[in-house]
């Protein structure tokens, strides 16, 4: 809703909008991160400003608005979730996969392999990000939600997406579905000089172990991928 509204105030001649947050009762990383990452490109890919309304203390609290890079926000540094970070960089991804584990083992008791499993599924898939989208930054948020016993994780990227990051490849999928359940096959890659094509699979095998819930966006394509 949020990329068609600006889209059609784009065509309306617009640059300017105001966001009003007054109906927003919940905060996930499922909206908070897209939302993150899409403000950003707006802002400098298109030159557009935004203002805001109604802004919840939560909200305000997740940094949605103005991500910041781990290096750039100290005192969230020893509370890392529920903040939506930007990663740019190697650096950046360990400093937030460390930070990530440190708050979890500290939060809830974990039962054996989860933090193994939970540090392979972050490195790798922002890693994937540096390695593949072609686009400045990743933005990244987690959350721990206590009643379920379950961590909910997001990661966005604005970059190329998985069809044109495979479009040039021997694999050359169709359309965006086909790009996604391809990326999800082992040893499916762009290029074996950057990485094996492994880290979409080991994805979704950890999530399907945990009896977890794994959606993926990718332009027009959407799989989801749930766990019983």
């Amino acid at each position: 809703d949020f990329i068609r509204t600006i889209y059609e105030g784009k065509k309306r001649g617009y640059k300017d909008f105001i966001l009003d947050f007054s109906d927003v009762d919940r905060v996930y990383p499922n909206a908070c991160v897209p939302l993150a990452g899409l403000i950003d490109y707006y802002r400098s890919n298109w030159n557009f400003s935004f203002d805001y309304q109604n802004i919840s203390t939560f909200l305000e609290k997740t940094k949605t608005l103005e991500p910041p890079t781990f290096q750039d926000d100290r005192i969230h540094q020893r509370s890392p979730l529920d903040v939506v970070w930007k990663f740019a960089s190697p650096d950046d991804v360990q400093s937030l996969v460390d930070a990530y584990l440190d708050a979890v083992s500290r939060s809830t008791v974990c039962q054996q392999g989860v933090i193994q499993g939970l540090e392979w599924c972050l490195n790798e898939v922002m890693d994937n990000v540096l390695q593949h989208s072609d686009a400045p930054y990743g933005y990244v948020m987690g959350q721990i939600h206590r009643t379920s016993q379950h961590m909910a994780v997001c990661i966005y990227d604005f970059g190329q997406g998985i069809l044109n990051s495979l479009r040039t490849s021997e694999h050359a999928p169709n359309n965006a579905v086909d790009a996604i359940t391809l990326a999800l096959k082992e040893g499916i890659t762009r290029d074996k000089n950057i990485g094996q094509g492994n880290g979409m699979w080991g994805l979704h095998n950890i999530v399907r172990t945990n009896s977890g819930l794994l959606n993926i966006t990718s332009g027009s394509g959407i799989i989801g991928l749930r766990s019983d």
